[in-house]
């Protein structure tokens, strides 16, 4: 999916488009984040009980 917005940007260079794909990147890196850190203390959870 980023991948996709990224071409599209690339193909179109309007600014508007780069300051899209750059929050939509940081959103989705925030989100994979959390998720990741979440996981990881329910993995952590699991080994102590």
């Amino acid at each position: 999916m980023i991948a996709s917005d990224i071409i599209h940007t690339v193909i179109s260079r309007e600014l508007e488009d780069l300051i899209f794909v750059a929050a939509l990147v940081a959103i989705r890196t925030a989100i994979s984040f959390f998720l990741g850190k979440e996981l990881a203390e329910a993995r952590q959870e699991r080994r102590e009980a």
